[in-house]
């Protein structure tokens, strides 16, 4: 069964990109603000990373699941990865 929605964050493109590229995706081509990204044995993916911008929960579970396939398990491991930008020492992430 899939994971509900609301168990998906919502973030930034750069955090989607990072977390992509931990995947295996690597960027092969960007027009604008579209990013072509491609992995060994996975469907190319398409994104949109237009500043200021937020990638909706439901849309970030549609390239997880529909687009790059992965399971229940596997989004839970990769949900535990912190995708916010380097500590600052402090504890908090700026």
């Amino acid at each position: 069964m899939a994971l509900p929605v609301s168990l998906f964050p919502a973030l930034k493109p750069d955090q989607v990109l990072r977390l992509l590229r931990g995947l295996g995706y690597e960027k092969v081509r960007q027009r604008g603000s579209h990013v072509l990204l491609r992995a060994e044995g996975r469907q190319p993916l398409l994104l949109s990373v237009h500043k200021g911008s937020t990638v909706k929960p439901k849309h970030l579970r549609a390239i997880l699941v529909d687009r790059v396939g992965l399971t229940d398990e596997e989004i839970k491991a990769l949900m535990r990865l912190p995708l916010g930008r380097k500590s600052n020492g402090k504890g908090h992430n700026h």
